[in-house]
């Protein structure tokens, strides 16, 4: 993994200023630090390195290709790299330097066109290639962005990178904060699609890549992968045959895993105890040649600590395993720096055990495999189970429903579920249960599918705070909903969930939560066979009986018979309420200050200030609205 950047214009040669780029991008490349000057077009490239493959000097960058025609700097890793070196071999004789996947990237792109090397490529990526001769610059992400890429275009200097902090303290910075950004942050928790937090600082998206000419400053956006369209052929002409579907997805997973386990340095796995780790656990211990090593994070509450199931796993497949309790002196000192890792706000509050995983586990590896992405393709999250059972009822029933929650009080069912919760088995209980109810009577009244969905998604619905209601989605994906007019209710969400959700939320929180200690993290489930056939086989091999992921369990089961399938999912969940109202009060309370939301210029005080009020007095929890206003003003802090 690495940071990279890149300016043409006016500054291309201040020093200073390259300077600073380097140490705000040392966290994703720590080993190595390489920039490359072009006069001639005014042009600046800058590469930090994480060494992960070919750990020698030719593996840096910039690189120049074999005929010097092109240039590279590369942030990622490319799985499949040697089998592109055949290709290229069987066409030209390259004077290879190295074993590295740049080498194979820039050589290939020169013979045979970015476009084949995005077709072909098994990876995860965000890469600038610079063509010499035609003077174009190309930015190219990943298929589900795995790997971040801004870039801004400002009184004629084009600057890209990895993070948004070297455009933000760039010389031409005369950035604001973009409203319609920042209002889809709060209600979302992070900041989706192509605009990014800051005005004129765009994204670039997953699956495009963008061309950029250095003579006519001509910029150009390309689209190489449309999920959507993969999604329909996929389904159209796949014969799905259920008798061999479990081991054809076991031969594709294993091949994942055993491509991503490719690393000159030491290499773990992410292990939560669910289902998504675990598989990968398994598969990687069964082509491991040693012990592997496995890495958890565990709370004291136990409502919310699964560390058994992980431990459980680990015995299982005698893994080296390392687990870390969270205790009130770990987020004293570690959540007020969290700003610190973000490019943009960020909320997802399962940001916590992921930093902390991500920094146990730099402590003995340079490399994890993760599970991400299988909720997404596979159907597992509880959305998918409840929102269509919600719908399957009348639209009076639910709004009776609704009602008659509303009148006896989510907080009173709270209360009164809180004096048998002692009594009940693990599997029984329910966090938050209040929260819960209050957020399912507004889901109730919900007049289409649409309208529960995007209930169900947004990470908060507190519309009377906002001082202006003209702020939307740009309905992005209300027009989605409606393009997907052959698809089932679930496989709606879940490529709604790819394309924003995966994205802009899963992925940033883990790439930046790992790369804030220069680990770097793989995620077998995305890979393009796996991908391919999770959107070949019908919703049933995935849903069924309000249980997901039913192709991953039978593979487990083929492996652990004896793994428990039936506890509740918690998602990463975190005891966030106990966390503010204890170790974090403090510092909560030192930045919710009258004079920090009103420069928002997003919220009405009065109101905002009666829920913090109600939340403190114990009232209600509005941990969400108090969480993101939080990370936004680390966030701003941090970024000043």
């Amino acid at each position: 993994m690495c940071g990279i950047f890149g300016i043409h214009g006016n500054y291309f040669n201040d020093d200073n200023y390259l300077h600073d780029v380097k140490s705000f991008l040392e966290n994703r490349g720590p080993d190595n630090y390489g920039i490359l000057k072009l006069k001639s077009v005014e042009t600046s490239f800058v590469h930090t390195r994480l060494s992960i493959l070919e750990l020698s000097k030719y593996g840096d960058q910039p690189m120049y290709s074999d005929t010097k025609n092109s240039i590279l700097v590369f942030n990622g890793e490319i799985y499949n790299h040697f089998e592109l070196r055949k290709d290229i071999n069987l066409k030209k004789k390259i004077n290879w330097k190295g074993t590295s996947d740049s080498e194979t990237l820039i050589n290939f792109i020169e013979l045979f066109g970015v476009e084949k090397f995005l077709d072909n490529a098994s990876g995860m990526f965000a890469f600038c290639f610079y063509d010499i001769k035609t003077n174009n610059l190309i930015l190219a992400r990943d298929r589900f962005g795995e790997k971040p890429l801004y870039y801004t275009f400002e009184n004629n200097n084009f600057i890209f990178s990895s993070t948004l902090k070297p455009l933000l303290k760039s010389p031409i910075n005369n950035f604001n904060i973009n409203k319609k950004s920042l209002y889809n942050y709060f209600n979302f928790g992070f900041v989706p699609g192509s605009n990014s937090i800051i005005s004129n600082i765009k994204k670039i998206q997953p699956g495009s890549f963008l061309k950029y000419n250095l003579k006519s400053k001509e910029i150009k956006n390309y689209k190489y992968w449309d999920i959507i369209k993969e999604f329909k052929e996929k389904r159209k002409n796949f014969s799905f045959n259920p008798t061999n579907s479990i081991d054809y997805f076991e031969k594709i997973i294993s091949n994942s895993v055993k491509e991503q386990m490719i690393s000159d340095v030491p290499i773990g796995s992410f292990l939560s105890g669910g289902i998504d780790s675990s598989l990968t656990s398994i598969l990687m211990n069964k082509y491991s040649s040693s012990k592997i090593k496995t890495f958890n994070v565990s709370f004291e509450n136990k409502n919310y600590d699964e560390s058994e199931y992980a431990n459980f796993l680990a015995s299982k497949i005698n893994s080296n395993h390392t687990s870390l309790v969270m205790n009130d002196s770990h987020l004293k000192n570690f959540i007020p720096d969290i700003g610190n890792f973000y490019d943009e706000p960020f909320a997802d509050s399962s940001q916590i055990p992921t930093l902390f995983v991500s920094h146990l586990a730099s402590q003995s590896v340079k490399v994890c495999l993760t599970g991400d992405g299988a909720d997404e393709l596979f159907g597992g999250y509880n959305r998918y189970f409840f929102a269509k059972k919600i719908c399957n009822n009348p639209l009076f029933f639910r709004n009776f429903l609704s009602k008659t929650i509303e009148k006896i009080g989510p907080y009173n069912i709270q209360k009164l579920y809180n004096i048998f919760d002692y009594f009940l088995p693990k599997n029984f209980k329910i966090n938050m249960i209040g929260d819960k109810l209050l957020k399912l009577s507004n889901i109730l009244n919900s007049s289409n599918n649409y309208e529960v969905y995007i209930k169900l998604f947004k990470n908060s619905n507190l519309e009377d705070i906002y001082l202006e209601k003209n702020y939307e989605f740009d309905n992005s994906i209300f027009n989605l909903f409606t393009e997907l007019d052959n698809f089932t209710f679930e496989e709606k969400m879940m490529t709604v969930d790819i394309i924003y959700y995966l994205s802009d939320d899963i992925l940033t929180k883990v790439d930046r939560g790992s790369m804030a200690f220069s680990l770097e993290t793989r995620a077998p489930f995305l890979n393009k066979n796996v991908v391919n056939y999770a959107f070949s086989i019908p919703i049933e091999q995935k849903i069924k009986n309000q249980n997901g992921k039913i192709v991953l369990k039978k593979l487990i089961e083929k492996y652990i018979p004896d793994f428990d399938f039936k506890r509740p999912k918690t998602g990463f969940g975190i005891p966030l309420n106990e966390w503010l109202s204890g170790p974090l009060k403090e510092w909560a309370l030192d930045n919710l200050t009258r004079n920090n939301i009103i420069e928002t210029g997003m919220f009405n005080y009065n109101i905002f200030n009666q829920k913090i009020n109600e939340h403190y007095a114990g009232k209600r929890n509005w941990q969400n609205l108090i969480w993101n206003f939080l990370m936004f003003q680390s966030w701003k802090e941090k970024f000043k």
